[in-house]
């Protein structure tokens, strides 16, 4: 990575987050940013009794979340921010 690139997103606090988009379960057409979950089905009943993949948003995130993008990404990989989810 460039080091200004580098320096500039340090300076700014740039952090890369953990989200659906990420996840190795999680499956998006192109351009999209509603996908599927291909960890969790559940019952649709309100056109059809019959299982489904759950439907997420790329910028969602659970607890089963397994990240795909490292140590891939090694150029973005400082800027990894570990989640705290749910803590109060």
């Amino acid at each position: 990575m460039d080091e200004n690139k580098r320096l500039k997103l340090h300076e700014i606090g740039y952090v890369l987050h953990d989200t659906c988009a990420q996840c190795i379960y999680s499956q998006f057409n192109y351009g999209s940013d509603y996908g599927t979950c291909g960890l969790f089905t559940y019952e649709h009943k309100k056109h059809a009794d019959s299982t489904r993949q759950l439907s997420i948003n790329r910028s969602g995130w659970c607890p089963s979340f397994i990240d795909e993008r490292l140590p891939q990404d090694q150029h973005f990989a400082e800027f990894k921010k570990g989640q705290d989810h749910g803590a109060s």
